[in-house]
């Protein structure tokens, strides 16, 4: 008899008071792989004829699968369960013998099979919490991943105390798409390098307990040249996904949901893949909307108020209806004028309404169930209702404006208490229920939540944090709380719509929207995988992820403060350090986290100084050079990653052709070479490590074949040294280039891939560590491409 039928035989069992079986404590316990209860009706009934059963439970045998043996026995009076190794700790306790009230405690070396007996009914508890158990990691696709390709590494892991788990990321090398997540999966970005690479997921549970798990990954050859480069995504676009956000929510894996009241769309932002996803569809028919205004997600649904017609509309987490919540035909439910809606972990969707002043609540099938709270002075009525929230314990939260107050509901809907706050246009409750928000008028509020006997008020003892980003004043704000506790906030900044992210000890995390792009000009990546991009227009630096968030904003126009840049036109990341080149001032400005570090270089046609410089780029070796014109006398300056001169090249130098005629663009391989482009004649020159010629290694001509150029705008080496990018504005490409000889000795200019920019025309391109392309295009998109 396997598990569950054994729990429904043992549901109808007569137990006797308290017997227990115990094992002999042991330092290191196998798993238990599972236990199977097999209950016997006829034995049962013989004993309780003879009147044997008192203290005894009869009829009813464990059976012990574990890693060091099986043991069979019947539980009479206390006994040891022994196999070839300790098992574990098994607690059974029993009522009297009108009812079964079992109780299984396991304390160590459990997997699933605590889960397996809450699914057939078992009262189950642990006598004290334990740890996560990852029972493997996969890889996707399986294999040995090749040098800078990406992979999915996906946990299989369960708490056996049902407790909510997240998952802690490391990696020595290659990029992970986050360090601590709520999902059981990470992307990572494979190093340029070969070998054994050992990657840690640590699993950790509500209560702090954690598991960690080593996963050993061979990292393949390099990536093929001749891999073609495919669109990714669009990292920055001039074009908003969306016009409005009037409310906004999170489902279980992290992804946005939000409402646009002016497309009359719901879009939901995937952040792993970094893209919206529209659906909804506009009209008065069944299953379309006309204003959604407010959404709520719980228990794999989606639900949204729409205002103007008066009823919810609930689609599955993949945007597909799936029906209507409103009044029946006798009108019961009916609403008025619907402001705010939540669901419960039941199911229940609560409507807050505005006109009636009280909350609806329908069942989750959609019927109309019961109302409550309504206006009045009276405790649990409200005054000027605008929000509601619900936690995971089912609590109610209703924020009222007028009364400057939170009242909370038990899930049995009755009034506990009252929180005092502040006025705002939305609040959002984490799911522990400790943590309250309340957001609007450019603020954002936090409590923790004290809780202690029902006749006592919570406790505030936390408030406005000044140090948040502040949003618009002027306009509405919406907040939630995704599964990590962060808080997510959708407003506008400075009239254009944003979202917000804030960490748990109220630190501003991330910027999406908001604060937009003016006149892009340059790219660059770093080493951590962040794309950099100076905007010519306000001279600020905005740091964003691969999936398009802000993350740094540094820099401004201005000559008052050395932070300041007067025309900054270029720059290149080094480490954790940001060199932004300042050609009116002359000066390479360092930034680090955001934070201004100090000013390298002066003006004047010294060794060292600087006179006109154009162009900066790495030298792949923990340094920099600048292409300095200087009215003719063009050079390149070489400085350490501490902004220490280290000399300089003079185009009237003996082994420098290469800067005599209109040098334009240069860039440094890992090995040292160097790779300067003339921008009249279209020429490309190879230079080696002492910056003399590389034998035939000058190339390129005008054209619009590929291998030709006709205005090459930028230019950067691979991060293996084995290709070259160049974009080309007049022919509206980027072109790969091989920048390894052939088994003559000729470094071609032979051109391996072209990446797709459809109408698009370059202006800036940059390569990250791991060979993805980001290419900055004249309309201020931001495009990524990977093999």
């Amino acid at each position: 008899m396997n598990v569950r039928t054994a729990g429904i035989a043992l549901a109808a069992l007569l137990l006797a008071p308290l017997s227990s079986v115990r094992t002999e404590p042991a330092d290191a316990l196998p798993s238990i792989d599972a236990i199977v209860i097999r209950h016997d009706p006829a034995r049962q009934t013989a004993e309780l004829d003879k009147g044997t059963a008192d203290g005894v439970v009869v009829g009813m045998e464990f059976t012990v699968y574990g890693r060091g043996g099986v043991t069979e026995l019947p539980l009479t009076g206390e006994a040891i369960l022994r196999a070839r190794e300790p098992i574990g700790t098994l607690h059974v306790r029993a009522s009297d013998e009108h009812r079964c009230t079992c109780e299984v405690s396991l304390r160590e070396g459990i997997e699933e099979n605590l889960a397996d007996l809450r699914a057939i009914g078992l009262p189950v508890r642990t006598e004290e919490n334990l740890p996560p158990q990852i029972r493997g990691v996969a890889l996707e696709p399986a294999g040995e991943p090749l040098q800078g390709t990406q992979v999915i590494l996906r946990v299989d892991a369960t708490d056996v105390d049902g407790d909510r788990i997240t998952y802690d990321w490391s990696a020595p090398a290659g990029h992970l798409s986050w360090a601590r997540s709520s999902v059981p999966y990470v992307r990572w970005i494979a190093p340029l390098r070969a070998g054994a690479q050992t990657l840690t997921v640590e699993a950790r549970d509500e209560r702090g307990m954690t598991t960690r798990r080593d996963v050993a990954v061979t990292v393949g050859g390099e990536s093929p040249d001749a891999a073609p480069f495919r669109p990714v995504r669009t990292v920055v676009s001039r074009e908003r996904p969306y016009d409005a956000a009037s409310d906004v929510t999170v489902d279980d894996e992290g992804n946005l949901f939000l409402t646009d009241p002016k497309r009359k769309r719901i879009h939901k932002y995937r952040l792993l893949e970094g893209d919206f996803v529209s659906f909804g569809q506009e009209g008065k028919a069944e299953g379309q909307i006309v204003s959604p205004q407010r959404i709520a997600y719980a228990r794999d649904e989606v639900a949204v108020l729409d205002t103007e017609r008066k009823r919810v509309l609930r689609y599955n987490k993949r945007g597909e209806f799936i029906r209507e919540v409103c009044a029946d035909a006798e009108g019961n439910g009916a609403l008025l004028a619907p402001i705010d809606l939540t669901v419960s972990p039941r199911g229940e969707i609560y409507v807050l309404d505005g006109a009636t002043r009280d909350v609806r609540v329908f069942a989750p099938s959609g019927e109309f169930v019961l109302r409550f709270g309504n206006a009045g002075g009276a405790a649990g009525s409200f005054a000027l209702p605008v929000a509601i929230d619900c936690d995971l314990r089912g609590n109610l939260y209703v924020l009222d404006n007028s009364r400057k107050a939170v009242h909370v509901f038990g899930p049995d809907h009755r009034f506990l208490r009252t929180i005092p706050t502040r006025e705002g246009t939305d609040l959002c409750v984490g799911r522990s229920g400790r943590l309250l928000y309340v957001v609007g008028g450019g603020r954002l509020d936090r409590f923790v939540i004290e809780t202690g006997a029902e006749d006592t008020e919570f406790a505030r003892v936390g408030g406005e944090c000044p140090d948040w980003t502040r949003t618009d004043a002027a306009g509405s704000a919406a907040a939630a709380c995704d599964p990590l506790g962060r808080v997510w906030v959708a407003g506008l900044s400075k009239n254009i719509p944003s979202l917000r992210r804030y960490g748990t000890d109220g630190t501003f995390d991330r910027l999406h929207g908001g604060e937009p792009l003016v006149d892009p000009a340059r790219v660059t990546c770093s080493e951590r995988g962040l794309c950099y991009l100076l905007d010519g227009r306000t001279a600020l630096v905005h740091g964003l992820t691969p999936e398009g968030w802000t993350v740094e904003r540094f820099g401004g126009r201005g000559r008052n403060d050395p932070q300041f840049l007067q025309e900054p036109r270029g720059l290149v990341a080094i480490g954790e350090n940001i060199f932004v080149l300042d050609g009116g001032a002359c000066r390479i400005k360092q930034y680090a986290s955001g934070r201004f570090v100090r000013e390298i270089g002066t003006r004047g046609n010294k060794p060292g100084e600087m006179g006109d410089p154009r162009w900066i780029a790495s030298d792949r070796g923990g340094g920099f050079v600048l292409l300095d014109l200087r009215g003719g006398g063009n050079a390149l300056l070489r400085f350490d990653a501490a902004g220490a001169f280290r000399g300089e090249v003079y185009a009237d130098g003996p082994r420098e052709p290469a800067l005599k005629r209109d040098p334009r663009l240069v860039s440094v391989a890992p090995d040292g070479r160097t790779v300067v482009c003339n921008g009249r004649a279209a020429h490309i020159h190879l230079l080696d490590g002492n910056y003399a010629p590389v034998e035939n290694g000058n190339w390129g001509q005008r054209g619009r074949e590929p291998g030709e150029f006709r205005n090459p705008v930028a230019m950067e080496v691979g991060p293996q040294g084995r290709t070259v990018w160049i974009a080309d504005r007049e022919n509206a490409n980027c072109q790969r280039c091989r920048l390894v000889p052939d088994e003559f000795g000729k470094v071609h200019l032979f051109t391996i891939d072209r990446a797709a920019l459809g109408n698009a025309v370059p202006r800036d391109l940059a390569v990250d560590p791991f060979n993805r392309l980001y290419v900055l295009t004249e309309a201020g998109t931001v495009l990524l491409f990977s093999q």
